[in-house]
């Protein structure tokens, strides 16, 4: 590798270490307090939290950085409302920890990406690797039901590898010891930006939501993700809820129509590097679509997922008390 190259891709790696090295917020106050996916759906949350429909709710804004803390927060009570993957928030439910979703705020735009030009989409990752993080978490298990629905095996016909984070699954990417990687946004945005200052040609090969549409022959989006809050905060501030979903949902406009505002918002709020946010928002994926409109869309995701395991989610569909009815 010659100087300059080596230069380059230090300088890709070292931007990246913003996304893993933001901080938190501070603690935050009593009333709606939020604990975001590092993701650029939570942008949706900052600005509802930014604006002033939340001011009353007493609303504060941080961002959870590992599955492990998102839980613990959900436990302690230092989270009132949470944005997660859906069958985390039925799993959490069924073990007793009451949740309402609220919304979905992520549609399957999970990105595959490759410096393999052979990968353009699901089967064609037949005797390859594929780099993920968060060992049975939502990209995880996703990736394995299609996989299987396609009739690939995961772990024999298909190698999966694992890192811990996905700023790391992207560090081994530009560090060639990968080749393609699954990555939610913005850190899908900002591996390829990364890439190609390091002189990689690495591109988005597909998405999840692709995957699954080819899969299933559905045209249904994919529900991954989603904004919940306890229980108890929903039968104590019902309007608090209302407001939080008006809020986010009023922020999809907003964000597309204002993406260079969006990305500044999420570097302030966030730490994620603007120039990647920006990049991301121009695949336009912001969405929010209340969860009780959403349930059929749900149910059939958590019922595929089910059958992997039906531990992954809680055993069950969640009932009718599950989705928010505000």
């Amino acid at each position: 590798m010659t100087a300059s190259r080596a230069f380059t891709r230090r300088a890709a790696l070292a931007a990246l270490g913003g996304l893993a090295a933001a901080p938190l917020a501070a603690a935050a106050a009593p009333g709606l307090s939020i604990l975001a996916a590092p993701s650029t759906a939570s942008i949706l949350i900052a600005r509802a939290v930014e604006s002033a429909a939340l001011a009353t709710a007493g609303a504060s804004f941080a961002v959870w950085r590992s599955p492990d803390q998102l839980r613990a927060a959900l436990v302690s009570g230092e989270a009132t409302a949470v944005s997660l993957p859906t069958n985390v928030a039925a799993n959490l439910d069924s073990r007793g920890l009451k949740l309402k979703l609220v919304s979905v705020i992520s549609a399957g735009h999970m990105h595959v990406l490759s410096v393999d030009p052979a990968v353009n989409r699901l089967a064609d990752l037949k005797g390859k690797h594929v780099q993920l993080y968060f060992r049975n978490d939502m990209p995880d298990v996703s990736l394995r039901w299609l996989l299987k629905t396609a009739g690939l095996v995961p772990d024999q016909d298909v190698t999966l590898d694992y890192a811990g984070s996905a700023t790391e699954a992207t560090q081994l990417v530009l560090a060639g010891r990968a080749s393609t990687v699954l990555l939610n946004e913005p850190i899908a945005s900002a591996a390829l930006l990364a890439a190609a200052k390091a002189g990689l040609k690495l591109r988005r090969a597909f998405t999840l939501q692709s995957a699954w549409a080819e899969q299933t022959g559905s045209a249904a989006f994919l529900p991954m993700a989603g904004l919940a809050v306890t229980a108890s905060f929903a039968d104590q501030a019902p309007d608090a809820v209302r407001a939080l979903h008006r809020a986010t949902a009023d922020a999809v406009a907003w964000v597309k129509a204002e993406p260079a505002a969006a990305a500044a918002l999420a570097e302030a709020r966030m730490g994620f590097p603007a120039a990647a946010t920006k990049l991301a928002l121009a695949q336009g994926d912001a969405t929010v679509i209340a969860a009780r409109e959403a349930r059929p869309a749900i149910e059939a995701f958590l019922s595929a997922l089910a059958e992997l395991s039906p531990a992954l989610i809680g055993g069950q569909l969640p009932g009718d008390g599950f989705y928010f009815e505000g």
